[in-house]
């Protein structure tokens, strides 16, 4: 399409008349993947494009003009075994794997029995004896680093074919804990019910040992039940990883990123070697080189380093030589590796301070916001569909255990707590206690709590907590004895009381009635005035 034609498609046929508006044909464009290249046919300018803007007068949205439309994206899908040599030969994709999983147990976790703090003991001792604070923590560093992993907790249910579902009423132990990478396990066979909750997802796994170097291994299939999943990265229900199953490492995403960091602090260093580039002027060089004297030259080069690597001068020829340094500018090269480490920490959701390993720059840092990003985001991680469902799952396997802590009978509540990934110092320790001691103060003058549960919510357990618990019931038993026991005081009053004298017998000879204490009291004054004025007058006494 010449351009003549191009400016019909943009201004109008050119034969309309002068006076008259040109009329505006619609504007075409052209899909960038059906963009012809420069020496396709100009006719193929004429397929339509449904996702930008297209000119043909100005060029934009075309391939021959706007650079933009050559650009596209593919996926850098990093293999098992690229993850791997990352992992071990890379420092920054070493911290960019293991650090979240570290900060996720870090700080550990509670195990919550309600109403039994001797049961939740015994399953944290479990916990501890299973190694499972270890286990998970690598499970989790594989699927960042591989894209899944799977922990089969050995239970002894009785059965010994393992494709067959756990029977969880029939579960003796578990004995240990195995750790799988996604290489390790195969899809065998998948939920192909649509109707059903686990519809595509994979029921028997097949185990394909690694490490034998050449040695046979019988191949074990496990269901699904038996093994708590770690899936990695999924985008989509298709098997698009390289291990069918399982998801992307977390590499994948930020794998241009941390190439281009690395390679942009390699470009760095090349040019420190270069900094200060030495260079030699010498008289008739070119001529020594077309005479082949080029030896006479390399003498001479030899002498002058040897002179200025021992006597720290150069001997130069004043007419004919000179020896200068070129040093080699690096204005705004420390900014720009900076903002290079800043897209970095931006594709690894890890704060540059814990990423690079370097304290807050400007006035009044901390990098307290930042460092409360990152535990606020890995908390969300954690206590979502992630480790706490993980740790669960074992943890529920443990109580169904006959040989467990509650002999296989499920408690009405249990549950998992992380612990807080925040470091309190001992000032705020006791800012805490004192502020929650005044709410507690308030609570107990209005009756809201008792003494008696502040003290066990605050100082009951192993060490101090702030969460109060409230037992309703145990409150309603209280309510029912102290009722019983004014009940009985008030039986007890009543049967001290005198019994009523009999019907017709006037207990009082005066008259008797309702105000017969006061008559008493009036009589007992008068009687007592009368004596005073006998002894002051001598009055005779009356009769």
């Amino acid at each position: 399409m010449d351009l003549s034609a191009q400016l019909d498609i943009v201004l109008g046929p050119r034969s309309a008349r002068a006076d008259a508006a040109p009329a505006r044909a619609p504007v075409r464009v052209v899909s960038p993947r059906d963009t012809p290249s420069i020496d396709a046919p100009a006719t193929r300018m004429t397929q339509e494009r449904l996702d930008s803007w297209v000119s043909a007068l100005t060029g934009l949205g075309t391939t021959t003009h706007d650079k933009r439309m050559s650009t596209g994206f593919t996926a850098d899908l990093v293999t098992d075994r690229e993850a791997r040599d990352l992992w071990r030969g890379d420092d920054l994709a070493k911290r960019v794997i293991e650090l979240i999983p570290k900060s996720m147990m870090r700080t550990g976790f509670d195990v919550k029995i309600e109403n039994s703090k001797e049961e939740a003991e015994g399953f944290s001792s479990l916990f501890e004896t299973l190694k499972a604070t270890a286990i998970f923590t690598k499970a989790k560093m594989y699927e960042r680093a591989y894209g899944g992993a799977a922990i089969w907790p050995v239970v002894n249910d009785g059965s010994i074919d393992m494709a067959l579902p756990l029977n969880e009423d029939r579960i003796s132990e578990v004995s240990h804990l195995t750790l799988f990478e996604p290489r390790e396990l195969q899809p065998w066979r998948y939920y192909n019910e649509p109707h059903k909750p686990k519809y595509g997802e994979v029921e028997v796994w097949r185990v394909v040992p690694i490490g034998h170097r050449g040695m046979s291994a019988p191949t074990t299939l496990i269901h699904e039940s038996r093994l708590i999943i770690f899936p990695g990265i999924r985008v989509s229900k298709d098997d698009v990883a390289q291990y069918p199953g399982w998801g992307d490492s977390v590499l994948t995403y930020m794998y241009r990123v941390l190439c281009d960091f690395n390679v942009s602090w390699s470009s760095a260093a090349i040019l420190l070697n270069d900094f200060a580039q030495a260079v030699f002027k010498m008289h008739g060089l070119s001529e020594a080189f077309a005479t082949d004297k080029d030896d006479l030259v390399k003498a001479r080069m030899q002498a002058v380093e040897l002179s200025r690597s021992t006597a720290r001068a150069v001997l130069i020829d004043a007419e004919d030589e000179d020896f200068e340094r070129k040093q080699t500018p690096v204005t705004g090269m420390p900014e720009l590796l900076d903002r290079f480490a800043l897209r970095l920490s931006a594709a690894t959701g890890i704060p540059v301070t814990l990423l690079m390993g370097q304290s807050p720059a400007g006035m009044n840092a901390t990098g307290a916001s930042d460092i409360t990003f990152f535990y606020d985001s890995i908390d969300a991680e954690r206590s979502g569909d992630g480790m706490l469902d993980q740790l669960s799952r074992l943890l529920y396997l443990l109580i169904r255990s006959k040989t467990g802590p509650t002999r296989g009978i499920e408690p009405d509540k249990w549950s998992i707590e992380f612990r807080s990934l925040y470091g309190e110092s001992t000032l705020e320790k006791t800012q805490a206690r004192k502020t929650q001691a005044e709410t507690d103060a308030i609570y107990i003058v209005n009756g809201v709590l008792s003494p008696e549960e502040v003290a066990l919510s605050r100082f009951g357990g192993d060490t101090y907590s702030i969460e109060t618990v409230v037992d309703f019931d145990n409150r309603t038993a209280m309510e029912e004895f102290e009722a019983k026991q004014e009940a009985q005081a008030l039986a007890e009053a009543e049967a001290k009381k005198p019994d009523p004298p009999p019907d017709g017998d006037d207990p009082d000879p005066f008259g008797g009635g309702d105000d017969d204490d006061e008559r008493a009291d009036v009589f007992d004054i008068e009687s007592l005035e009368a004596q005073v004025a006998r002894v002051l007058f001598d009055l005779p006494m009356a009769a």
